[in-house]
């Protein structure tokens, strides 16, 4: 359910400023099932998995952050900046 997901959500942000991350991905997946249009729960993840070391994971869930939401910076930036230390240039203007 939506509210549960939310609940599961806030949980995962929770974690993160406890800088217990690999726990804080484990509730954003979770909240996917009910959340599957929010994106910054998208972005939240993938920048997390960036940190996490996981970047092809980040990349497809910071790539389903702009889709939902095509104005959706924060993602867009994250993006960038990946594709920009990997000196893929045509991938980071996008």
């Amino acid at each position: 359910a939506p509210g549960e997901s939310g609940t599961i959500y806030f949980q995962g942000r929770d974690a993160e400023l406890d800088k217990k991350l690999e726990e804080a991905a484990g509730h954003y997946l979770k909240a996917i099932e009910g959340m599957p249009k929010f994106a910054p729960l998208f972005r939240r993840l993938g920048i997390l998995e960036m940190e996490l070391g996981k970047p092809d994971e980040a990349v497809e869930h910071l790539n389903q952050a702009v889709a939902i939401s095509p104005g959706e910076v924060g993602a867009r930036l994250a993006l960038a900046k990946h594709f920009f230390v990997k000196r893929d240039f045509a991938q980071s203007k996008q």
